[in-house]
């Protein structure tokens, strides 16, 4: 009985270990699969070579770009950091089950970026996706950093308003007894730039002063002010350069940075004390400095034209975008009035 049971025990083996052997076969050429689709995926290029720190999704489109210095010694955003401005543009369907992943040479996920610890952010390709390093959709916010009109002669302007009004006039001796230099280089020189953020966040200054100090709407708090030189003043306004309070008042540099600003610190003088910058409005302006920068391939803003000839309102009127510039021209010229 048992020697006409050996054949059929045999088969049953034999079968048992080709099912075996197909399903491994099956999953080695499904990982081949996955991994020569990942390997052939086509990587989306920046706008900006130079823009060196490229965040991808899965599909390889390209969601967030920024540079970093070359040299190591003068990096200075950490892995913390990258995903809290990621976290500024990026929207999705789950905002707890993401993370950034490393991409190695044939574009496959590497190692996770993570954001706790002191980990530099190198130059490279990044991929989002979810924790278990499956994929996810990510979108990108539609917010966009507000347009600016250039004046010709900002600084003169500002200082005949200030002979004239007593707001002005108080803001910018307060200003200069705080800070007394440029706060992100340290220039002492006369070109300083005195002018309060217009923006509205009145709901931030706590400034216990009369309104015959400050304005009735705070406007000219010191909380709500920082001296630049006429240089950075520039670049602060283009939403070049911002300041994270959440990382120590460090500098942040979007482009080049031949000077080195990036990772040297607010000045303490503003940021101390009952007269210190409010901390929600440098908050607001890194992000519309993200919106602008960090967001991949945004398009260029047109520069508005400064001289509108001898019709300026109706060169205004003519332009595809009349109603924002019109917004933007009444808000600048009349903004420091509604005080």
């Amino acid at each position: 009985m048992s020697n006409t049971n050996y054949p059929n025990e045999e088969i049953q083996l034999y079968f048992r270990a080709s099912s075996v052997t197909f399903h491994f076969h099956r999953l080695f050429f499904l990982s081949l699969l996955i991994n020569f689709n990942m390997a052939t995926t086509v990587l989306e290029a920046p706008r900006y070579t130079q823009l060196n720190v490229r965040v991808y999704q899965h599909n390889g489109s390209l969601l967030a770009a920024l540079e970093v210095p070359i040299d190591p010694r003068d990096r200075y955003v950490f892995a913390e950091m990258l995903y809290r401005y990621c976290s500024s543009i990026f929207i999705f369907p789950d905002e707890d089950k993401w993370a950034i992943f490393k991409l190695r040479a044939n574009t496959t996920p590497g190692a996770t970026l993570r954001p706790s610890g002191r980990s530099l952010v190198n130059p490279g390709n990044y991929m989002v996706l979810e924790k278990n390093r499956n994929p996810t959709t990510v979108d990108l916010t539609t917010n966009c950093a507000p347009r600016r009109v250039r004046t010709l002669d900002t600084h003169t302007q500002s200082q005949g308003q200030s002979e004239r009004d007593p707001l002005q006039a108080t803001f910018r001796n307060t200003l200069r007894q705080r800070d007394n230099c440029c706060v992100i280089t340290g220039q002492t020189r006369a070109t300083t730039y005195e002018r309060p953020f217009l923006g509205g966040y009145r709901q931030y200054i706590i400034d216990t002063r009369p309104d015959s100090d400050i304005g009735e709407s705070r406007l000219y708090s010191a909380q709500n002010e920082l001296l630049l030189s006429a240089d950075i003043h520039a670049q602060y306004d283009e939403f070049q350069l911002g300041i994270d309070p959440d990382s120590g008042y460090k500098i942040i540099v979007f482009g080049a940075d031949p000077a080195k600003m990036g990772r040297t610190r607010l000045r303490s003088s503003a940021q101390n004390g009952t007269d210190g910058v409010c901390p929600e409005l440098l908050r607001w302006h890194l992000r519309m400095c993200l919106y602008k920068s960090l967001k991949a391939n945004v398009e260029p803003q047109k520069i508005w034209e400064e001289d509108l000839g001898e019709n300026p309102m109706g060169s205004t009127l003519e332009q595809s975008d009349a109603a924002e510039r019109m917004e933007v021209e009444l808000f600048t010229r009349l903004g420091s009035f509604v005080a």
